[in-house]
């Protein structure tokens, strides 16, 4: 474990842009999450290659890893690439706190299965900052990764750390407020001087599994996902930019 990406929350990223939907936090739910955030606060984060995790999963008992897919995960035939079923559990919508949803990881594109692209701006991939700040929100799916299904998604996921998160199911309903974890490549980390470009856009392909993923779960959740996903700039959420795109716009429907 290391505690060095807590020192990554906000300092010396881009300034957010505070637009959190206020339907996504229950008035009667809003004490617990603030405590589980203070919770979640006081954890380490997982380095990739995420040594111990699973012997820390072990140590508590816990059979899975709970996780908050925000992209490519969110689609469920692309989340079933690296992650079983885990015996039936989930995946299932969640909205996660403290955490800002931006297209800024730089693709690879000799290693990448989104081949085709528009221009060479258009390689950008979704990532997540961490603000610890509760009108910082962000909705996805819930999986729960068996630890035999952990090496497949750490070669996945292999430029990113697991963070710990504050999580409420969407909708607030069945269930009190509680802790899971998310993946983000930050930016003051090695990894992420290397691989974060916040002037790229986003890959076109990749950008579509991500939409169809969050569609699957519904207008308003969509909805939801299009307002609380950014360009790298933190300022233009991608809505704004479908409109402003012919190739999204005329492939993608959005009201």
């Amino acid at each position: 474990m290391n505690r060095s990406m807590q020192s990554s929350r906000e300092s010396g990223e881009t300034p957010f842009v505070s637009s959190f939907p206020a339907r996504w936090l229950p008035s009667d739910r809003e004490a617990g999450v603030r405590a589980r955030m203070g919770d979640a606060a006081g954890l380490s984060a997982f380095c990739h290659p995420w040594d111990g995790l699973e012997a820390c999963l072990r140590e508590t008992g816990a059979e899975c890893l709970s996780l908050v897919g925000y992209g490519s995960l969110v689609n469920a035939a692309s989340a079933a690439m690296t992650v079983s079923s885990a015996g039936g559990l989930g995946p299932w919508p969640v909205v996660a706190f403290g955490v800002r949803r931006v297209f800024n990881y730089a693709m690879d594109p000799t290693h990448s299965r989104y081949m085709s692209s528009v221009g060479p701006e258009a390689r950008a991939l979704l990532n997540v900052r961490l603000s610890g700040k509760i009108e910082h929100a962000l909705n996805g799916a819930l999986l729960e990764v068996g630890l035999a299904d952990l090496p497949a998604l750490r070669e996945r996921e292999s430029d990113y750390d697991l963070a710990p998160v504050a999580c409420l199911n969407w909708g607030g309903e069945d269930r009190e407020p509680f802790i899971a974890w998310i993946l983000v490549c930050s930016e003051t980390s090695e990894r992420g001087k290397r691989r974060v470009d916040n002037g790229l856009l986003p890959n076109h392909d990749y950008y579509s599994v991500c939409r169809e993923g969050a569609e699957s779960y519904g207008a308003e959740f969509l909805s939801a996902w299009l307002d609380s996903t950014f360009l790298g700039n933190g300022e233009t959420p991608v809505r704004s930019w479908e409109r402003a795109t012919p190739e999204i716009h005329s492939r993608e429907s959005i009201d």
